[in-house]
């Protein structure tokens, strides 16, 4: 479970908010929220970044434990994981566990942990139609992806696209039309039950970040 943190400037989100994004998880099944996270907090990540260096990124695998391996085929960002303690991180995760609570409350999901990374993407990189949730461990019930990318263009390209979920045929669901284009502009969040949406982040034209993470049972 996560820690119960609690921090005195930390800034709940609003109730308005969090019936909007009930609703459309339980409508659609994903959300996109342009303001989840407050402009202090964002501000707060985007400091964190700054101070880690380039020996904190590792490139990204697929896969966990023995299924683990690195292949820039299917993605070629790098990434940090990350852990609450640094008081820059305070309010997000403070967020994040008003979240789980509403989560549980709302859907009964049963969720205990939340893990979560920058991911940082270089111009060029990509990550190829994927699930959140891992064949035969469907650990992950939300995924949450915050966007740091400020002034960002369109032409800049990284966006993240969810296609609907074809549980006959995956290759035939990665195939389909897109369900949902999000550019990834500062502050934008967007949410989705991970075992139901295959997505992808197009390459990107310039250097891209995120804070993904995933609420966990």
């Amino acid at each position: 479970m996560l820690p119960q943190l609690l921090h005195k400037n930390a800034d709940m989100t609003a109730p308005a908010i969090l019936t909007r994004l009930t609703q459309d998880i339980e409508r659609q099944g994903y959300a996109v929220m342009p303001d989840l996270f407050t402009p202090s907090t964002l501000e707060q990540l985007a400091t964190h970044y700054q101070r880690l260096g380039s020996e904190d990124f590792h490139l990204a695998g697929i896969g966990r434990e023995s299924d683990h391996e690195i292949n820039r085929r299917v993605r070629a960002d790098k990434t940090c994981w990350l852990e609450p303690g640094p008081p820059e991180l305070f309010d997000y995760f403070a967020t994040i566990e008003h979240l789980r609570q509403h989560f549980n409350r709302q859907f009964f999901l049963g969720l205990r942990e939340f893990e979560c990374h920058f991911a940082c993407y270089p111009p060029g990189a990509f990550y190829r139609t994927h699930l959140d949730a891992f064949r035969g461990k469907p650990s992950r019930k939300i995924s949450l992806i915050v966007y740091l990318n400020r002034a960002w263009q369109a032409s800049d390209g990284g966006e993240l696209i969810l296609y609907p979920d074809n549980s006959d045929s995956e290759s035939c669901a990665w195939r389909t039309d897109p369900l949902l284009t999000v550019e990834p502009r500062w502050g934008t969040t967007v949410l989705f039950l991970s075992e139901d949406f295959p997505h992808e982040v197009r390459p990107t034209n310039a250097t891209r970040l995120s804070l993904t993470g995933w609420f966990r049972i």
